[in-house]
Order: structure tokens, then C-alpha cells, then sequence
């Protein structure tokens, strides 16, 4: 098992339209700088999520009320990383 954890990049932050919070960003090893392709990222309390694409890009829809939850950001071989989100 790799020991560094996942460095979690936010590329385009938060973006807020209408009453939708939109999370896009990228994942990457912390060690390698390599990009974490098919990572799962799902938040803790409403349990939404998706999964990283080919390139570690992920984009993640979200109520209004999801902005004092937790992403819990996740793949085999690495340590999971939580991350509050706050607007």
C-alpha cells in the first residue's frame, strides 16, 4: 500500500449557479505529482458522489446545503483524505 495520501486539488473551486454547488478538481499523487485516474469522491453526510475521470478531473453537483459537508476522497493503493467544503 502506497503511504502518501492523495493531494486533492480544486482547479475551479466553488462555483455557485442558481442553487447548485458545482466542485470540480483534479486529483494527484502528493509524492509523484501524477494525475489519480478513477478515484472515488463522494461527500460524508448527503453521500452524493462520482468518480475522477482517465486524467484525476473530477466535476461534482451539489445542493445548496452540502456546503458544510465532507468529501471523502478515495482509491485503492492510497490513503483516503477528507476535505470540509465551505463556501
Amino acid at each position: 500500500m502506497k503511504s502518501p495520501l492523495i493531494l486533492f486539488l480544486f482547479l475551479a473551486s466553488l462555483n455557485v449557479f442558481s442553487q447548485d454547488l458545482i466542485l470540480s478538481g483534479k486529483i494527484i499523487d502528493a509524492n509523484t505529482t501524477e494525475t489519480i485516474p478513477f478515484a472515488n469522491i463522494r461527500t460524508q453526510k448527503k453521500g452524493a458522489g462520482t468518480v475522477s475521470n482517465e486524467h484525476g478531473e473530477f466535476e461534482l453537483h451539489l445542493p445548496q446545503s452540502a456546503n458544510k459537508d465532507t468529501l471523502i476522497v478515495s482509491c485503492i493503493g492510497y490513503n483516503y483524505l477528507t476535505v470540509p467544503i465551505s463556501s
